[in-house]
């Protein structure tokens, strides 16, 4: 558990598979965690129910609560100890944004990420058409450091770019 105010990043439990199904069945954040298919309770129940480690897994999911009650889920992924990044991915849930929860729960992790997994650059992936996500990234010291074109295909079959941002930490 990491704690901060006003929040606290905890390990996902069994109790929270309702939250994670509404979460990760929201067609609007389908775009930025390239999901292109439900899912289901069952496997959010197998994947609850199971012991993640990010060492062996290279990924580990956060559910960022507040008042113990869950509010959105950060992630570090393709987390690489030998050249010490990873990526970090955040969802807020829709009637829980602009109240600060991302950019402390970012901070958390940069801290985590540094003194306890041994990274030295954090990276994030945002598409072009989020700019209240770039902009929360660079107000934390991520820099824009590459676009990669047309990356991403919307719902309406329009392509549009991707922004590589990086973090040293």
């Amino acid at each position: 558990m990491i704690e901060g105010n006003p929040i606290v990043l905890r390990a996902v439990e069994p109790g929270d598979v309702d939250f994670l199904y509404h979460l990760e069945n929201d067609r609007d954040l389908w775009a930025v965690s390239n999901t292109r298919n439900p899912y289901s309770k069952r496997t959010l129940e197998q994947y609850a129910a199971e012991h993640h480690d990010i060492f062996a897994d290279k990924q580990f999911r956060w559910v960022i609560s507040a008042n113990e009650k869950p509010v959105g889920c950060l992630d570090l992924f393709e987390f690489d100890p030998f050249h010490s990044r990873a990526g970090v991915g955040i969802a807020i849930d829709r009637p829980y944004r602009r109240n600060g929860f991302a950019e402390t729960a970012i901070q958390l992790i940069m801290q985590r990420a540094k003194s306890d997994l041994g990274c030295r650059l954090l990276y994030a992936n945002i598409a072009s058409d989020n700019p209240t996500s770039a902009a929360l990234f660079e107000k934390l010291g991520f820099q824009h450091i590459a676009t990669l074109p047309h990356w991403h295909r919307t719902e309406m079959g329009k392509f549009i770019d991707q922004f590589l941002y990086c973090a040293f930490l």
